[in-house]
């Protein structure tokens, strides 16, 4: 068997640097930040695959589910078939893949300033604006809704408006804390 030799000084060097390697936080704070990079944005997207799949009034597989469990009359009930839970069945998904998208976008980003965030948020719509209208020629499978664009802007601007409020926010105390310190001085 061939084998490489290393020098005992060399291999307690390397030693000692796996060992640091892991027990060093930087090794933690990556395996953290890659889990809730892949955390949130798989959840929005499983729940809105769950919606999709369970919700459908003619989904056979439910329906013989329900059966067999002898809930089949929630089933026919009104409150599945309410207009008000179609709205839900229909947005709600197209929101969860909408925020997960926002997600991995922001934590990619980090968007910093204002103009940052319009730029985000600019590409955001573009991105998911375009989809929607690529549904129109049939490039994307789907049907093209107007109520998706409007959420699609609504969401944009929720996110900024709460993005520069928290800027805005950041800003007043470091001029709070630079007005007591220049205070102080006599």
């Amino acid at each position: 068997m061939i084998g490489i030799q290393i020098d005992d000084k060399y291999r307690n060097y390397l030693a000692v640097y796996i060992e640091r390697l892991f027990r060093a936080r930087v090794y933690k704070h990556i395996l953290k930040s890659w889990s809730e990079f892949i955390k949130y944005p798989s959840l929005c997207i499983t729940i809105a695959c769950f919606v999709y799949l369970v919700y459908p009034p003619n989904n056979i597989i439910v329906h013989t589910v329900l059966r067999t469990v002898k809930l089949d009359t929630v089933y026919r009930s009104e409150i599945i078939h309410n207009p008000l839970i179609r709205v839900l069945r229909y947005y709600v998904p197209d929101f969860l893949w909408a925020l997960a998208l926002a997600y991995v976008l922001v934590r990619l980003w980090k968007p910093s300033s204002i103009k940052s965030n319009l730029l985000l948020v600019s590409l955001f719509l573009a991105f998911t604006v375009s989809l929607e209208f690529a549904q129109i020629g049939s490039f994307v499978p789907g049907h093209f809704d107007c109520n998706d664009i409007y959420l699609y802007l609504s969401m944009g601007l929720i996110y900024l408006v709460i993005k520069i409020f928290i800027i805005h926010l950041k800003n007043n105390k470091k001029r709070s804390k630079s007005w007591k310190l220049k205070s102080k001085w006599p």
